[in-house]
């Protein structure tokens, strides 16, 4: 069955070539795309470095699909929006989202230098996070 609108909203589902091509299979109409072009917290960036790991940013998907599109003769709308996007959790909802986030649960060294940096920012047993993000958004009519 065919749609007037295929979207992906950041989606980790599309993530292939082929995985496109589908999307814009099931499409009699248009297709949305959007995903981050940019992402960036620098809290994160100081925990990756509290437990040893490389904070590695975010792929840029919105131009490798861009390119694939027009490889394809397919001209698509691309646009950005910049934005703050602030993440607020509970200290102990903190240091749980964290661990779980870096991967290091089995890390009890690991977890407790996350545990003990979030203790000592939080405000109130509060943590906030800023994060810096890029979001870009492709828009196309199938033929």
């Amino acid at each position: 069955e065919t749609f007037d609108l295929v979207l992906a909203s950041m989606s980790p589902a599309i993530h292939k070539p082929d995985h496109l091509y589908k999307m814009m299979a099931y499409s009699r109409g248009y297709c949305y795309l959007s995903s981050f072009v940019e992402r960036h917290s620098s809290l994160k960036e100081k925990l990756y470095r509290l437990t040893d790991q490389s904070y590695v940013r975010q792929f840029n998907k919105i131009n490798y699909i861009f390119n694939l599109l027009w490889t394809k003769g397919v001209f698509p709308e691309l646009t950005y929006e910049t934005g703050i996007h602030k993440r607020v959790f509970p200290l102990a909802k903190a240091q749980e989202i964290y661990t779980r986030e870096l991967s290091v649960l089995e890390s009890p060294e690991q977890a407790s230098r996350i545990h003990q940096y979030l203790e000592a920012i939080a405000e109130n047993e509060v943590v906030t996070e800023s994060l810096q993000q890029r979001k870009g958004e492709l828009i196309w009519k199938e033929s």
